[in-house]
This record gives C-alpha cells, sequence and structure tokens, in this order.
C-alpha cells in the first residue's frame, strides 16, 4: 500500500489564543521526528457558538476532497497529536488492513476485541484512516454533531479497527472544543502504547 498523504487539522494562530502556536510548533517536531513529508495543512474551522461543529466540518471538508479526487482512503491527524515513539507513524501504516471503515491510532474509552472496537468510542479522530466507502457515512454525519461520538454509535455494524499497540495520544492543554484546559493521561493508564 502506498502511504496515503497526512492530512493535519490546525485553526490559524491567532494571537487572542497562544495555545495554537503551541500546538502548530508540536506537530511540526511531530513530522519531523516521524520523517513525514507528505502531509498538508488544513486550517481548521471554528464555529464560535458551536465548536463541535467547526471540529466535524474540518474532518469532513478533508473527507470530501479525498472524495472529490477518488482517493481510495483519507488519512487525518488533528494538531495535538503526539506520537508515541519513534517510528510510530510508519508502524501505523503498516498496519492498516485490508478491510475497514476506520482505522484509529487510538481510542480513549470504547471496549476493543481483537482490534474491533466494539462500542462507542472517543479520541479515536486524533489519527484515523478513512476507507474510501465510508467516505459518504461520515459526509452525510449532521454538521453539528461531535464527530467521533456519533461515528461511535454505528460500532456494532461498520467495521472500525484500533492499531495495537497504540500510536499517539492527545497533547494536554486548552482545548477549542470546550475552551476549558484538557488532559487525557488517565486515559492511557494500561494501555498498550507503540514504543513504551
Amino acid at each position: 500500500m502506498t502511504t496515503p498523504r497526512l492530512n493535519i487539522i490546525h485553526l490559524p494562530n491567532d494571537p487572542k489564543f497562544p495555545h495554537r502556536e503551541e500546538r502548530e510548533t508540536s506537530f511540526i517536531k511531530q513530522i519531523q521526528e516521524q520523517g513525514i513529508t507528505d502531509y498538508k495543512v488544513w486550517d481548521g474551522i471554528y464555529e464560535k457558538h458551536d465548536p463541535k461543529k467547526g471540529i466535524c466540518m474540518s474532518h469532513k471538508r478533508i473527507i470530501q476532497d479525498a472524495k472529490d479526487n477518488n482517493l481510495p482512503c483519507c488519512l487525518i491527524m488533528e494538531d495535538d497529536a503526539v506520537f508515541s515513539a519513534p517510528g510510530a507513524f510508519d508502524y501505523f501504516i503498516s498496519q492498516i488492513p485490508e478491510d475497514y471503515d476506520l482505522f484509529m491510532g487510538l481510542i480513549y474509552v470504547g471496549t476493543v476485541k481483537d482490534y474491533r472496537v466494539m462500542n462507542g468510542f472517543s479520541g479515536g479522530v486524533t489519527l484515523y484512516v478513512v476507507h474510501e466507502r465510508f467516505y459518504d457515512f461520515v459526509l452525510d454525519l449532521p454538521d453539528s454533531c461531535h464527530i467521533d461520538r456519533e461515528m461511535g454509535l454505528n460500532c456494532f455494524d461498520k467495521l472500525y479497527l484500533v492499531c495495537n499497540p497504540e500510536v499517539v495520544f492527545q497533547k494536554g492543554g486548552f482545548s477549542d472544543n470546550t475552551r476549558t484546559k484538557q488532559y487525557y493521561d488517565t486515559y492511557l493508564e494500561g494501555k498498550p502504547m507503540f514504543g513504551r
């Protein structure tokens, strides 16, 4: 399989939101450390009165572009993603299965059996690949939904797989979604993480 281009969602830097510049520095460091050369940074969409809508629309815009260009899959990463160790990105790419709807580098919450997510999940859109057969499903989701939780409602009839060991986690700090500081370390306790 040819490595798909990595699409990174990043809200534009703004002096009122200094954490965005920190996130830019962080994702640039991640792509350099992982040796990623084929990537595109997309300006995230910010919806002041409904942040989750902006997040959903940011993801859907990239997937629509992949569909319009007849790409076999679409690889997306949010700008707060941190790889667990050197080589984690290559390992993730090497584990993309032939049969899947979503293949995720991480989930924080959710039951996994033989790599398959069996119930709802969160954190799955930190780093993930969408198969072309699943584009329309994602594009048909309501714009104002919480995208990973909405997709998680369909675990029973969709093929959602998670990399084992998981390869990425979210950098803690200010969240544009909740407008509070968020830290995720407790969700990583006991998780198999690549290189750790």
